[in-house]
């Protein structure tokens, strides 16, 4: 709850605290694992990157030992891709972001963790210009949240997300059918959201280059 109300410190001194606790009475736990991740994403929320990967790396190794099939072993090297990412070592996020990928299909080939795993790999595909693998793993990506989380701001956000690549293949009237899909589904639920904005700004910067 402190997390979400934007007292970090507090979060953390807190979670801290848990994991501390947890580390004495059940080191070798999955609640223990789940402690250090948040610990991590306390970190990683304030900027503190090498601190957000020592937590979630941490957490990782756990579960490795612990539960190397488990969603939340994928979902801990989701995290650590993600700090690479942010780091801006593409090529380790996307290595990451597989490995999470083959773990999360191995309990269930479609699912919002697979869904998850497949949009970070399009964003990096795109980021490094490999447009074309960008593409299918978005498509692949917004087929599964349309299937378990239809009309949700995750949907919205990949369907904008397709809508990027397409921008980037210079497919103006697709990008613009992505951009006004995802920013009408999240105009439903939060019209005055910064992802409601951020979807119409998308669709407006389509018109401005068309002249329209």
């Amino acid at each position: 709850m402190l997390q979400d109300t934007g007292d970090l410190a507090g979060a953390l001194h807190y979670i801290e605290k848990a994991r501390s606790i947890l580390a004495e009475i059940a080191p070798l736990s999955i609640e223990h694992a789940t402690a250090l991740n948040n610990v991590g994403g306390i970190h990683f929320a304030k900027g503190d990157l090498d601190q957000a990967r020592h937590f979630y790396q941490e957490a990782s190794d756990l579960l490795g030992r612990i539960a190397p099939h488990s969603s939340q072993y994928a979902g801990s090297l989701n995290s650590i891709g993600k700090v690479f990412h942010v780091s801006g070592d593409l090529q380790s996020a996307l290595a990451l972001f597989q490995r999470a990928l083959s773990c999360d299909e191995s309990i269930a080939t479609e699912s919002l963790n697979v869904a998850r795993d497949l949009n970070s790999i399009g964003i990096i595909y795109r980021e490094l210009g490999d447009l074309t693998s960008a593409l299918k793993a978005h498509r692949d990506s917004l087929h599964i949240f349309r299937r378990v989380a239809p009309g949700s701001h995750s949907t919205a956000a990949a369907i904008n997300n397709l809508g990027l690549v397409y921008q980037d293949q210079g497919e103006d009237v697709r990008a613009l059918e992505c951009f006004t899909a995802a920013a009408d589904m999240v105009a439903r639920t939060s019209p005055l959201s910064n992802d409601h904005a951020t979807y119409l700004n998308n669709g407006g910067s389509i018109n401005a280059s068309r002249g329209d």
